[in-house]
């Protein structure tokens, strides 16, 4: 189940968790979770090449979202800073 920005709510969650047995894959805000943007870049151990040359780099790890332990992937993408 896929999730947009505008979908991501604490009762929105609640419900789909409660009623269905899904994964879900959602955007988050980082405006709602700047303790994340404190994680230096030198963590980020996960890069890739797209394919228009750029280098995206990633971190992964479990933190609790509207309510619910959730895996978390942060990417940083120089050309877009």
């Amino acid at each position: 189940l896929v999730f947009d920005k505008g979908n991501n709510s604490p009762v929105n969650i609640k419900k789909v968790g409660r009623c269905l047995h899904f994964y879900m894959l959602g955007s988050l805000a980082p405006s709602q979770h700047k303790d994340w943007l404190n994680i230096p870049l030198e963590d980020f151990g996960i890069g890739y090449r797209t394919a228009k040359e750029e280098i995206i780099k990633a971190h992964y790890l479990r933190a609790e979202v509207f309510g619910k332990m959730c895996s978390i992937v942060i990417t940083y993408n120089a050309s877009r800073v």
